[in-house]
């Protein structure tokens, strides 16, 4: 597979590559990818997510599957107090202003009644990206708080508890597009650069 040449490789941190068999494409969101991959004509394409770009403009891909692009995960960072998560939840949409995260990702602070401690800060996002948004709190330097926890399982636990939030935003990506129809995408098919 060879990626057509991008115009500004860390635009396309976090967002997604078809490889169509007979040509490849650059710069799908994940909702895209789906869209796609759920139809006859386009189900045997192989999706990968642009996961890092380095200082060269050398690409680092990852393969995702068709189910991976819209499978959901969170991230729950437990504090010992409600000032600590606080303090938390604003710190982590200070860094995401400073350094965008590689992907959306619903930020919540919460208040768990029946979890020691009970004072979170969640993060809800796509789970092909779960890698990508590791490194990128890592480099940031969050104080995760004292203890991390997640999964796709808890994330059906914390929706059915359908908890009152006491913040919420959004953590916008690197990049944050629109996502196109399925009518738009099937005229663009043939470009190779889709933004």
């Amino acid at each position: 597979m060879k990626l057509p040449p991008l115009r500004n490789p860390l635009q396309y941190v976090g967002l997604y590559v078809l490889d169509f068999g007979d040509r490849v494409a650059a710069g799908y969101t994940a909702q895209e990818v789906a869209l796609l991959l759920a139809t006859k004509e386009y189900e045997s394409a192989k999706a990968f997510r642009i996961h890092r770009v380095d200082e060269r403009g050398c690409v680092e891909l990852a393969g995702v599957s068709g189910r991976d692009v819209m499978q959901r995960d969170i991230l729950v960072f437990a504090f010992d107090s409600a000032e600590q998560a606080g303090r938390g939840f604003s710190r982590l949409r200070q860094l995401a202003q400073q350094t965008p995260a590689p992907c959306a990702c619903a930020m919540e602070w919460v208040d768990f009644a029946d979890v020691d401690p009970p004072n979170a800060v969640c993060l809800t996002f796509a789970q092909s990206a779960s890698g990508g948004l590791s490194s990128w709190l890592e480099a940031v330097g969050f104080d995760a708080g004292s203890r991390v926890y997640g999964g796709p399982r808890l994330l059906g636990r914390y929706r059915a508890a359908a908890l009152q939030p006491i913040a919420q935003c959004t953590l916008v990506a690197v990049a944050d597009y629109a996502p196109r129809s399925i009518d738009e995408l099937r005229d663009s098919i043939d470009q190779p650069l889709q933004r």
